[in-house]
């Protein structure tokens, strides 16, 4: 049998995207549970997102010299409160799973940890849109267009990802349940 990944143009047999999706799900988790590095050259917990792709992505937007130092300028001055605050998400995150995985069932503890993932996740999204506000008038409307069609196409294929793990994973729960 065989099955269509929204963000492939044909179907693949459904063992080869079970596979697909158990390794994704593997490498988010790793990513996700891995803490970053003390150098700043620190990954991204989101599948489809690499530094590359984001250096390629700033490529394609065709900045000029003067707005090259700019969005240099603003990246780094951000980038301490940024790591900070990405490092405190990690953290908060691992506490989560360990409360999540503990040996025995404590909800309060599983509910107090992911309060306190809720609330580091939301002081880096405020940080990020600062930024993200402040290099936007940096950018031309045609650039502007441009990473806004990234974003959304970015935002295409992890919801594809995830729809597909979902999806294939209660599959194999509806197979293999009484």
């Amino acid at each position: 049998r065989e099955v269509q990944h929204p963000a492939l143009p044909h179907p693949m047999p459904e063992e080869t995207a079970m596979k697909r999706a158990l390794a994704l799900l593997c490498t988010c988790l790793i990513l996700t549970l891995a803490a970053p590095a003390d150098d700043g050259a620190n990954t991204t917990t989101m599948p489809g997102v690499t530094p590359g792709r984001v250096i390629e992505t700033l490529m394609g937007l065709n900045l000029s010299a003067d707005q090259r130092t700019q969005l240099a300028n603003i990246i780094k001055t951000n980038r301490p409160e940024l790591k900070k605050l990405l490092d405190q998400v990690v953290a908060d995150r691992l506490a989560l799973q360990e409360a999540i995985f503990a040996d025995t069932n404590d909800e309060a503890a599983v509910c107090a940890a992911a309060q306190k993932v809720a609330q580091s996740e939301a002081e880096l999204a405020v940080a990020r849109s600062r930024v993200v506000h402040e290099l936007r008038p940096i950018l031309n409307v045609e650039q502007q267009a441009k990473m806004k069609a990234l974003r959304l196409d970015l935002t295409k294929t992890v919801t594809g990802h995830l729809d597909l793990i979902t999806r294939l994973i209660g599959q194999w729960a509806d197979r293999n349940a009484d």
